[in-house]
C-alpha cells in the first residue's frame, strides 16, 4: 500500500509516501524536459573550436544536478502518522497536532486528488502524499485517505 508502520521508541508510526511509479514518472518527466532543452542549445549555439566548457557541457551538469536533488526531494516528501501528530515532509518538515486539525478532505488540483488538512486557525497544507491522478495514479489512495481518516479521529479523542 505504499505505508510503512514502524514501531519507534514504542510508539506507532505510519508513513506515505509517493509510489515508486509516481517518483519514476516525476523524475523522468524532468529528465525528458531537460533533455530537450539541451537538444534545442545544442541545435542552436555553436561554440568555438577550443574551447573545453561551452554552454551545452554546462547544461549537461546542470541537467544532472537537478534531476538528482528532484529525485531526492521528492522521494523525502510524504506524511507521517504519529500518536502525537501528523508530520508533514516538504522542503520544510513541519508538525501539525491532531487537535488543532479541523478536518481532512480531498481537492482536485490540476487532474490530481491531493489530500488537503485544515487547522482550526484556518490554514490549509495541501499534502505531497498520498495523491492520485491520471499520470500519478496511486491504487491504494482511497486506503490512505481512510487510514489517515482513522488515525485523526482515533487521536482526537
Amino acid at each position: 500500500m505504499g505505508s510503512v508502520l514502524q514501531e519507534v521508541d514504542g510508539s506507532a508510526r505510519v508513513r506515505f509516501r509517493s509510489t515508486w511509479a509516481q517518483w519514476a514518472w516525476a523524475v523522468g518527466s524532468v529528465a525528458a524536459g531537460l533533455a530537450l532543452a539541451q537538444l534545442v542549445i545544442a541545435l542552436t549555439t555553436s561554440t568555438p573550436t577550443g574551447s573545453s566548457f561551452g554552454p551545452v557541457d554546462f547544461f549537461v551538469v546542470f541537467v544532472g544536478i537537478f534531476a538528482a536533488l528532484t529525485a531526492l526531494v521528492y522521494r523525502w516528501q510524504g506524511v507521517t502518522l504519529t500518536r502525537e501528530a501528523l508530520l508533514v515532509h516538504n522542503l520544510r518538515a513541519r508538525a501539525i497536532a491532531w487537535s488543532d486539525i479541523q478536518s481532512i478532505t480531498v481537492e482536485p488540483l490540476l487532474w490530481t486528488n491531493t489530500l488537503v488538512v485544515r487547522e482550526n486557525c484556518g490554514r490549509r497544507t495541501r499534502l505531497r502524499a498520498p495523491s492520485t491522478g491520471p499520470l500519478f495514479w496511486d491504487r491504494d489512495f482511497d486506503a490512505k485517505y481512510r487510514t489517515i481518516g482513522e488515525w485523526y479521529v482515533a487521536m482526537r479523542a
